[in-house]
Parts: C-alpha cells; structure tokens; sequence
C-alpha cells in the first residue's frame, strides 16, 4: 500500500470536500490507493452531493453516504448510503424493523 497508509489498513475513510477550507479529495486517487492494497473507499458526502458532480462507478467508491440536509436541501433526519454492487453480498442486516433504533434514541 502506499507508505502513509499502515498494511493492515482495510478501509480508508474520507469527507469528498471539506466543510473547513473547501479542499475536494481526489477519490480516483484514493480509490486505486485503496484497491491496490485490497482496501475500501468510504465517503461522506455531505459538502458535495446536490453541488458537485458525482460518478461513484468512475471514481471507483465502495461506500458513501450523506444527509440530505445540506444541497440537497432535504430535512433533518434523511439521508442515503451507497453501496457498491460488488460489495452487496458481504452485508447482512442484523435488525431491520420499524423502531429498530427505538432503544437508542428514546429509552
């Protein structure tokens, strides 16, 4: 992998743009440095989705996810996660109901 990312690492994480300075991630980049190494890509994209384009097959993200309260100008409380195809075998939901989260947020 390359020489600022441990061997072991499996998933590397990143915001697309920062919500500080405006500085966008070059994810191709940080994709093909993932995948190298047989790591993931993450992205939060909160700053850029609904403002700038993106096309997660051609910058080669695994998983992303954003709300949608921001230029997508959704309401509190949405948001989506992408998943991609290739991935979508490894993943299990553990509890999938209405409420689900009940006992987390209102006990």
């Amino acid at each position: 992998m390359n020489k600022q990312f441990p061997e072991e690492t499996v998933l590397i994480a990143v915001s697309h743009i920062s919500w500080i300075n405006g500085f966008e991630h070059d994810l191709k980049s940080l994709s093909d440095i993932a995948h190298a190494a047989d790591a993931f890509l993450y992205v939060d994209l909160i700053q850029s989705a609904g403002n700038t384009p993106i096309d997660v097959k051609a910058m080669g993200i695994d998983f992303a996810s954003c709300g949608t309260y921001k230029w997508l100008m959704g309401d509190f409380g949405l948001a989506f996660l992408y998943v991609n195809n290739l991935h979508l075998d490894r993943l299990k939901a553990s509890l999938v109901w209405l409420f689900a989260d009940y006992k987390l947020c209102c006990a």
